[in-house]
């Protein structure tokens, strides 16, 4: 029988690597096709002056229904609004019914309602959301925050917030939101899902602000700002 040399040796080296590698690409190829469930978050915050003092842009955030206009600049479509409760703390005001006579007030105020919207993002598998927004209002601070109350198809979560102080003569605004979506897909798009959702964190932050932008601009020349009909 014929013994092995060393090209006999190095030949089938090279198969059994070769075999090694194989065996390595397919197994990454599986994991790579193979579909996993990921959940991709989204955040994104933004910090704008608005041209206007802070307690006329508190009456117009309260007054015209500032929900409702950020909701559908952004392509979204309110479908109901549910007060579910009102607290006024008047003990710092010392001419509370006056004030309020005048548009001046100067109550302490914390509301809390139920917003349902429609979506218009079909990869959400989601037609609508159920969301609870509190809000807490005086008259050096505006805090708005709404929460999804519940997982609804791919949206997994879902906050945002506002908050807006006096700057000057002007009112600083903060608007933040961060969500989870979560989607089957194959693992190896997993960076993709992933930008892709903070893309859209990102537009909608830059969203918000130009509706906010326009609600307060449409105002801007308005003698006495009244509460909007619902």
């Amino acid at each position: 029988m014929r013994s092995l040399t060393s090209k006999d040796h190095s030949f089938r080296l090279a198969l059994w690597l070769g075999g090694l590698i194989f065996v390595a690409v397919g197994v990454f190829a599986i994991r790579a096709i193979s579909s996993v469930n990921h959940a991709a978050q989204g955040q994104s915050q933004r910090t704008f002056v608005l041209d206007v003092d802070f307690t006329r842009f508190r009456k117009i955030m309260v007054r015209r229904n500032a929900t409702k206009s950020i909701v559908e600049h952004g392509g979204m479509k309110m479908i109901e609004q549910r007060m579910q409760g009102i607290t006024l703390d008047v003990s710092t005001d010392e001419r509370p019914v006056l004030n309020t006579l005048l548009g001046r007030a100067n109550a302490d105020v914390t509301a809390q309602q139920q917003i349902i919207v429609e979506l218009t993002d079909s990869t959400l598998e989601a037609d609508r959301v159920s969301m609870t927004q509190t809000a807490q209002i005086d008259p050096d601070m505006l805090n708005v925050a709404t929460e999804a109350n519940q997982p609804t198809g791919n949206l997994q979560e879902y906050e945002s917030r506002l908050r807006a102080v006096p700057y000057g003569s002007q009112t600083e605004v903060t608007i933040e939101v961060d969500f989870t979506v979560r989607v089957d897909i194959p693992s190896i798009f997993v960076g993709r899902a992933d930008a892709k959702v903070q893309a859209a964190a990102e537009q909608a932050m830059q969203t918000q602000e130009m509706a906010i932008r326009d609600l307060i601009e449409q105002q801007a020349d308005e003698f006495i700002i009244l509460p909007e009909r619902r």
